[in-house]
């Protein structure tokens, strides 16, 4: 029989709408081309400043190197790591096979497609100018030299020039795609620095709306000051979105150009397109029109993603799966809590041998694609499946998880913490293009942690039976230690202090430190100290210096930046987000 086709796609930050619009047509695609799709995933994007437990997540990368891939789609965009970058072009290009590139400048290996914008941005700019007449306008666009910045400021310059208005260097600004260059830009209104304009383009929503939350803070209105318009349709609050003028870009389409364009490279032959929403502005009241065409427009997927990761996060999904004290009774707890994936159909579990075999032994536990790994979880939402836990090379996963009645299509994740590698989850939503969402992350997350704790019980039980009673005592003293550490974070912990109290050196502190827990001494206190934050975030109305200051912190930037590499978003965002999601007013 012939071989079905096996693409892979790397990616970073599955869970954001635009990545996960861009998925949805590379699956429905792939499959209209009888291929199977396998994205390797990493669930952050590699932002500095970047904790280590995120920057080994780019390890599943290298399964690129599995002889089951016969050609790859690259998110480079969204990889903000520029080593990482580097890595996976090297890693790629080594591979000798056909790889295209998505909305990326022109590579020296690698093919591109790209989304045109300037058609799309030039139509919000004649919106402006044309329905309510704006002749004063500024563009914010994004980071010079980025095709897509480059491609809408065009967009504008040429919009303007049409119409005969004033378009010279001061009318436009190049910006970070990020909430910093709004701000600035924001206050340079505000103290004159900056003529006010009638009307503010952004190159995206993140600075539309970061553009008017500084302005309304200055007492400048929106709309009725400033028009601000955004694009991309981005990941945003609710209440922001169903107001925002903005347009709707087709990631969808996308993805299902690139998976043509693979097609054609592979086969030299052209494959049936799959039907694709065209692109649309959407028109809300930022930008002075009165009718909010979106008030009541939420998506039902959107509805029940978040009634689903409401329930997920409430449980006791985390207590249960900490509870357990064997790897099968992790096991058959994971399956009682599955279903709160919304959309799945299939999971499946694999861990490696060595995890297996040594447990606590951490120096064995490192990534590699000739470990072999053996499925312990298979989970279906319509049928059962005989599970065959016979083991194989990791690099062999592809093959592993096809099935050869119809085209398949995995999210492939790292379980890890930091560079002790433990296995694979592979998730898949059948014949849905649909990608997960961010509570999956939390799902991710709870399991890496229950097998954390089990490497930790493996070590002490190795030391015990050993007859090893130096390490026993070392165990309950720096249980002791852990636990006054959770206790009060904002202490000034110190190694000399540790060492010095229990009477051994700091390497060898160190070094059982983490073969008994599993990350440092330094990660444990950072990781107490910032949910002691995110406590005091939620139930105090204290400032975020003070609470930096409650918490151990000497400097306010340092915990910002530290709050922020953990969490994804400042303290400031991470208290509005948790007192909406309460119903806080």
């Amino acid at each position: 029989m012939k071989k079905r086709m096996t693409f892979g796609v790397i990616a970073a930050e599955c869970s954001r709408e635009y990545t996960s619009q861009v998925l949805g047509g590379i699956i429905e695609q792939g499959f209209a081309c009888d291929a199977d799709i396998f994205v390797l995933s990493a669930v952050n994007n590699f932002q500095p400043p970047v904790h280590t437990q995120k920057l080994c997540e780019a390890d599943i990368y290298k399964l690129a190197l599995s002889d089951c891939f016969d050609g790859f789609i690259y998110d480079r965009n969204y990889i903000y790591n520029k080593d990482i970058v580097n890595k996976t072009d090297a890693l790629l290009k080594s591979t000798g096979k056909p790889v295209i590139t998505l909305d990326s400048a022109p590579h020296k290996y690698f093919d591109n497609i790209v989304s045109h914008d300037y058609e799309a941005f030039g139509r919000l700019a004649e919106h402006l100018i044309t329905d309510h007449g704006y002749k004063n306008i500024f563009c914010l666009t994004g980071p010079k030299g980025f095709t897509q910045s480059e491609e809408r400021l065009r967009a504008f310059i040429d919009t303007m020039k049409k119409h005969r208005l004033s378009c010279d260097s001061s009318c436009y600004e190049y910006g970070d795609f990020w909430k910093d260059s709004p701000q600035r830009l924001a206050r340079k209104i505000a103290a004159g620095k900056i003529q006010m304009p009638e009307a503010v383009m952004c190159a995206n929503d993140i600075m539309a709306e970061t553009l008017i939350e500084e302005l309304l803070k200055c007492s400048i209105r929106v709309p009725e000051d400033i028009a601000v318009t955004g694009y991309d349709c981005s990941d945003s609050e609710e209440q922001t979105v169903n107001w925002l003028t903005t347009y709707q870009k087709n990631g969808f389409s996308l993805g299902a150009e690139a998976v043509r364009k693979l097609y054609s490279k592979l086969t030299g032959k052209s494959c049936r397109r799959v039907f694709t929403k065209p692109d649309s502005p959407i028109i809300g009241c930022s930008c002075g029109c009165a009718v909010n065409a979106r008030a009541n427009s939420i998506p039902r997927d959107r509805k029940m993603k978040k009634i689903y990761a409401d329930r997920l996060l409430q449980s006791n999904m985390l207590f249960d799966l900490l509870h357990c004290t064997t790897v099968p009774e992790l096991l058959i707890t994971l399956s009682g809590y599955i279903h709160l994936i919304y959309g799945w159909r299939r999971f499946r579990l694999l861990l490696t041998e060595p995890y297996l075999r040594l447990g606590g032994r951490t120096s064995e536990l490192k990534f590699d694609t000739d470990v072999s790994i053996k499925e312990l979880q298979w989970c279906d939402a319509a049928r059962a499946e005989r599970l065959d836990t016979s083991p194989f090379p990791l690099w062999q996963l592809p093959q592993h998880l096809s099935d050869s009645r119809f085209p398949a299509a995995y999210y492939i994740n790292p379980l890890h913490i930091n560079d002790s590698f433990y296995g694979i989850a592979a998730l898949s939503f059948g014949k849905k293009p649909r990608t997960f969402d961010k509570s999956y992350i939390h799902f991710l997350n709870f399991i890496t942690a229950a097998l954390g704790q089990l490497q930790s019980r493996a070590a002490y039980r190795r030391s015990r039976d050993n007859g090893a009673v130096e390490s026993t005592q070392l165990y309950e003293a720096l249980c002791e230690i852990r636990n006054n550490m959770h206790d009060a974070p904002e202490k000034e912990w110190s190694i000399d202090g540790i060492c010095k109290s229990i009477n051994v050196s700091r390497s060898y502190l160190q070094r059982m430190y983490r073969q008994f827990f599993g990350r440092s001494i330094f990660e444990e206190l950072i990781s107490c100290r910032i949910e002691k934050a995110k406590r005091l975030l939620i139930k105090t109305s204290s400032s975020v210096s003070e609470i930096a200051e409650l918490c151990g912190y000497a400097s306010y930037n340092h915990f910002v930046r530290q709050f922020r590499s953990y969490e994804n978003m400042t303290p400031t965002e991470y208290r509005k987000r948790s007192r909406s999601g309460r119903g806080d007013k």
